[in-house]
């Protein structure tokens, strides 16, 4: 091998190497984005999961007052109704 060819080969390694850097630095950097990424869309998914979640409890809460309001409403009728009729 000739001093050229020694100082082709150091050549090409130094590119490969410093292109193998360059390559790791925006794998990481992307692969970071992304993690980024999609940590802000899990967290958005949970979020809409507990809205969800407090959406029907609210609702079954609603079901529940209106039934005891009805509930309410029936017996001061029937203790109206009771009334009326002992009078």
């Amino acid at each position: 091998m000739t001093k050229m060819d020694q100082k082709m080969d150091i050549g090409q390694n130094q590119v490969m190497i410093s292109g193998f850097y360059i390559k790791q630095f925006f794998v990481e950097h992307i692969k970071m984005d992304l993690e980024q990424v999609l940590g802000k869309f899990i967290n958005i998914n949970y979020l809409i999961k507990n809205l969800r979640k407090k959406e029907e409890e609210i609702m079954m809460r609603m079901e529940e007052s209106m039934e005891y309001g009805q509930m309410s409403a029936l017996i001061f009728i029937g203790q109206r109704i009771n009334y009326n009729f002992q009078e």
